[in-house]
C-alpha cells in the first residue's frame, strides 16, 4: 500500500515538473504575441478612433484585451495548481470569446456599426433593468413598504428617445441576440465560415464547466477524483486559451487592417503564425 502511494506521489511530481516546463514555453510564445501587440496597440487604437466603424471595432478591441486578461488568469491558476478557479475562469473565457465571435461575424456580414451600437445600448439596458429588478426582489424579501419603481419605466423616463423606436418587447428581443444560446445557434448556422475547430468542442465544455461556476455536485465529484490527470486538464485549458486569444487578436487586427490601416495586416499575420509546441506531458 505504501509503495503504491509512493508511486502515485512520484508520478504526480513528474507530471508537475513536465507541466511547469511546458507552461514556460507557452508563456514565451505568449510574450511574443504580447510584444507585437504592445508595439502596435496605440497605433491601432488611433486608427479605430478615426474609423467610420469605431463603435464596433472598439468593442472588438476591448474583447481582445479582456479575453487576454482572463487567459492570463487561467495560466496563473493552473500554475498555482488551483484547478477549481481555473475551470471557472476558463468558462468565462469561452463566453467572452463566443460573444466576440458573434460581433465579429455580424460586423463582417453587415459592414456597419449596427452590432456595436446594439451591444452597447441594449446589453447595458438589460444589465440596468436586472439590477433594478434585484432591488425590487430584495425589498419584497425584506418586507419593505416601498418596493421601488419599475426599472422599465425608469429606463423610458431617463431615455425618452428610446420610446420613439423601441418598446419593452423590442428591446428584450434585441437583448436576446447576445445571449449564449442564441449566439451559438447563430454561429452554427454560418456554414460559409466553415469549422475553425474551436466552436464545436467549446459548446459541451461550456456546459460541463457550469457546475464549477454555480457550485454543482459534478464539480465536487470531479475534484474528489482527479489525480495526475489534472495536468492534462491544465494543458488542455491553457492550449485552448492560448489559441482562441491568439485568434481573437488576429481577427481584431485583420478587421482594423481591412477598414483602417492595411499595414497592420503584417502584424496580424505574424501573430497568427506563432504556434505552441506539441504536447510535452507524458499522458501514459
Amino acid at each position: 500500500m505504501d509503495n503504491e502511494k509512493d508511486n502515485q506521489m512520484n508520478s504526480l511530481e513528474t507530471k508537475q515538473v513536465e507541466f511547469e516546463a511546458w507552461l514556460e514555453n507557452v508563456r514565451d510564445k505568449d510574450n511574443e504575441i504580447f510584444d507585437l501587440v504592445n508595439e502596435s496597440a496605440i497605433g491601432v487604437l488611433n486608427q479605430i478612433k478615426e474609423s467610420e466603424f469605431a463603435e464596433t471595432l472598439s468593442i472588438l478591441f476591448a474583447f481582445m484585451g479582456n479575453i487576454n486578461f482572463i487567459k492570463n488568469g487561467v495560466y496563473d491558476a493552473c500554475e498555482k495548481d488551483n484547478l477549481y478557479s481555473a475551470k471557472i475562469l476558463f468558462r468565462s473565457l469561452i463566453e467572452h470569446w463566443i460573444k466576440s465571435q458573434y460581433i465579429w461575424v455580424r460586423f463582417g456580414k453587415e459592414k456597419n456599426n449596427d452590432v456595436g451600437r446594439e451591444y452597447r445600448l441594449f446589453c447595458a439596458l438589460d444589465e440596468q433593468v436586472k439590477y433594478g429588478n434585484s432591488l425590487i426582489k430584495l425589498n419584497e424579501i425584506l418586507g419593505a413598504e416601498q418596493r421601488g419603481e419599475d426599472p422599465w419605466e425608469l429606463v423610458f423616463t431617463l431615455k425618452p428617445e428610446l420610446q420613439k423606436e423601441h418598446t419593452k418587447k423590442t428591446i428584450k428581443h434585441k437583448v436576446k441576440q447576445f445571449e449564449y444560446r442564441k449566439i451559438i445557434e447563430f454561429l452554427i448556422n454560418q456554414t460559409d465560415l466553415g469549422n475553425d475547430g474551436f466552436l464545436t468542442p467549446a459548446i459541451p465544455e461550456y456546459s460541463e464547466l457550469s457546475s464549477f461556476v454555480h457550485g454543482g455536485p459534478e464539480a465536487i465529484n470531479f475534484m474528489a477524483t482527479v489525480g495526475t490527470e489534472r495536468y492534462e486538464n491544465y494543458q488542455g485549458m491553457i492550449r485552448f486559451s492560448f489559441n482562441i486569444c491568439k485568434m481573437t487578436t488576429f481577427i481584431t487586427y485583420s478587421c482594423v487592417a481591412s477598414h483602417c490601416d492595411h499595414d497592420i495586416l503584417a502584424t496580424a499575420v505574424a501573430i497568427k503564425d506563432i504556434e505552441l509546441q506539441e504536447n510535452s506531458i507524458d499522458e501514459s
